[in-house]
């Protein structure tokens, strides 16, 4: 297992840490060789890391409080765990890993996920609905 960019290295068997990687190129050398991703924060709104690994068709795994989880449908494009359910992250894990046919569907489905999903025009779209509800509830307080 490879934990990167963790500020205390791990010190257990077959638990390898790096710290936070800068060049794109060992970044997509390391995405490549990823069987899963793993983001199991306590707090994080929106994780590019984890929105990365989907899109290189990784399957991520991502607690209830990683923005990501919005955009995960359990076991089609990626799985959510509840925070600080490490009982939980491990089943999924083992499920996962397991199944070498799910490690690729759900990779695939997580990159078309970010594909159809987090484009300009949705993005322009979201602050466009945003922007109209400000608006119509100012309208409204008149």
């Amino acid at each position: 297992m490879l934990v990167v960019g963790a500020r205390v290295l791990p010190k257990e068997p077959g638990v390898e840490g790096i710290e936070r990687i800068r060049d794109r190129r060992k970044l997509m050398e390391i995405y490549g060789r990823a069987s899963a991703f793993v983001l199991p924060a306590v707090y994080d709104p929106m994780p590019h890391a984890a929105m990365e690994a989907m899109s290189l068709g990784v399957p991520v795994v991502v607690s209830t409080e990683c923005g990501t989880a919005e955009l995960i449908e359990n076991g089609v494009n990626g799985f959510v765990f509840p925070s600080g359910q490490s009982g939980v992250l491990a089943e999924i894990l083992v499920e996962l890993l397991r199944d070498p046919k799910m490690v690729v569907s759900v990779g695939q489905g997580g990159a078309q996920a970010v594909r159809s999903r987090l484009t300009w025009e949705r993005v322009a779209d979201r602050i466009i609905e945003a922007v109209d509800e400000v608006v119509e509830e100012e309208k409204a307080k008149r």
